[in-house]
């Protein structure tokens, strides 16, 4: 059996040290908690159940996994009894480091342990699982709490779902949690309309972004900057740059202050809206008004915008002030460049670019490759882009995805490469990919139909690629098979 909360050294002594833990951990100050735990054991001041969730928890919140397991070990080896915070903590801090399954191990045992699951522990195990991607499971946990006369859906559940949903490109889904919860009085709160707002800015729905900041307004909650933030985000999407601009004006009369993440959603909105001067103007703004230093957004916000105003000179200068003010670049920053660069037909600089990225140990991603397929085709390239596609994949893993087959088989119809493309599009489809409209538009626009199958050839055979060099109005041959 345990020794009960305040183990040997008496509850009055452990909640006077669990005091000062928790300021502690409150303040992320794990040295100030290990000063606490050395006062307790000089005082001969057993840990309670209270001081190891505490100690969990701060070690969840600072990522330390491997501690928080530590402190879950120590706590059973001295037969101190585990609540369902301490349970709870546990299983938010393995959520946090996506060990999903060590997470739902953990939620499973607090039966066996003879530890209630409250709502709390619940919320921590959804929390984890949306964290995953799973989120017809997270559902299903809900569907099991709504079931239940002791574990009620909170706030916290349905604004967890909702943010899942909005994530996921499952507007309507999150729609219907809000429904949900205003049919069940449980009242939403700011980070659920602000996720709703962003999952409409994600689709495009601008309209039903403002329609949730009123929905919100008339709720009596007064939208925060998160909340304006994402609406200025939903216009820069829907490329209503006007709109995007006049919720600033409605930042700034509401007596909020405007931080990084408005100034930078605001430079990506004019650069959608391929107006640079607009996004060099917020960009002053931000810098000379606010006194607010740009980071890593800011910038490839800025190198976008120049690129889709094909002025590389000017991405290329911005690359070089985000260098001088030590803000390292990553793969989108390198992916806009691409762009730049491809947009205005400079391929030898785009595949430079590459190689720049490479010494600079930056790993390329999907994006990086369909963006130079993009370049060497506005390029003219063909024979380039098939060989940026073959390196990509031996030398990084990337394989071709929907976009990259569906910009290279609307380029080799252009090119006159019928066969070839006809080829690539069974190709695609074997690989579980399916064309896009502007696929299918390359297709109807040029009258093109399937050639017949060869005498005795299989529908399922790979398409035949030897390598070759691709010459305007010859035969095209890439230099690498796909499904190699």
């Amino acid at each position: 059996g345990g020794r009960g909360v305040g183990g040997s050294g008496g509850g009055g002594a452990a909640r006077r040290f669990n005091s000062m833990l928790d300021v502690a951990s409150k303040s992320a100050d794990v040295g100030a908690a290990g000063r606490v735990l050395a006062a307790m054991s000089a005082e001969g001041v057993a840990p309670d159940v209270a001081t190891y969730s505490i100690l969990m928890s701060m070690y969840g919140k600072a990522g330390r996994i491997e501690d928080v397991e530590k402190a879950f070990a120590e706590m059973k080896a001295a037969g101190v009894r585990p609540n369902a915070f301490t349970m709870s903590a546990l299983i938010e801090a393995l959520g946090k480091a996506g060990r999903i399954e060590r997470a739902d191990e953990v939620f499973r045992e607090m039966d066996a342990m003879g530890v209630q699951k409250n709502v709390v522990a619940c919320n921590a195990m959804i929390n984890a699982l949306v964290k995953k991607g799973r989120i017809a499971k997270a559902f299903q946990l809900a569907s099991v709490m709504e079931a239940s006369p002791d574990l009620k859906c909170d706030v916290v559940t349905y604004g967890t779902l909702i943010d899942a949903c909005s994530k996921s490109r499952q507007l309507d889904k999150a729609f219907e949690l809000l429904a949900k919860m205003h049919a069940r009085s449980i009242r939403p709160n700011r980070v659920c309309y602000a996720s709703l707002i962003d999952g409409c800015g994600k689709a495009k729905r601008a309209d039903r972004a403002f329609d949730v900041l009123n929905q919100m307004k008339a709720d009596g909650i007064s939208p925060d900057i998160f909340a304006f933030n994402a609406l200025i985000d939903a216009c820069g999407r829907s490329r209503q740059l006007d709109r995007a601009f006049a919720v600033f004006d409605e930042v700034l009369l509401n007596g909020l202050s405007p931080d990084k993440v408005t100034f930078n959603a605001l430079i990506s909105a004019s650069g959608r809206a391929r107006d640079l001067k607009k996004a060099l103007d917020v960009f002053n703004i931000m810098t000379l008004g606010f006194s607010i230093l740009p980071d890593r957004h800011t910038f490839n916000a800025l190198i976008d915008a120049c690129g889709k105003a094909e002025n590389t000179e000017q991405a290329w200068q911005f690359f070089s002030h985000m260098q001088s003010q030590g803000v390292r670049p990553c793969a989108v920053t390198y992916n806009a460049l691409i762009d730049a660069c491809g947009r205005t037909h400079q391929l030898d600089l785009a595949l430079e670019t590459v190689s720049h990225m490479f010494t600079n140990s930056v790993k390329p991603d999907q994006y990086t490759l369909n963006t130079l397929v993009a370049a060497c085709v506005r390029c003219g390239d063909l024979s380039r882009a098939f060989d940026c596609v073959a390196e990509m994949r031996a030398t990084h893993g990337i394989r071709p995805d929907e976009v990259t087959y569906n910009t290279l088989i609307d380029a080799l119809f252009r090119a006159g490469e019928h066969a070839q493309a006809w080829g690539l599009l069974e190709e695609m489809k074997r690989a579980g990919f399916r064309p896009s409209r502007i696929t299918f538009h390359s297709l109807n626009a040029r009258n093109q139909t399937p050639p017949a199958p060869a005498a005795g050839a299989g529908s399922a055979a790979p398409v035949a690629v030897p390598a070759g060099t691709f010459v305007p109005g010859a035969p095209f041959v890439p230099s690498g098979n796909f499904e190699a």
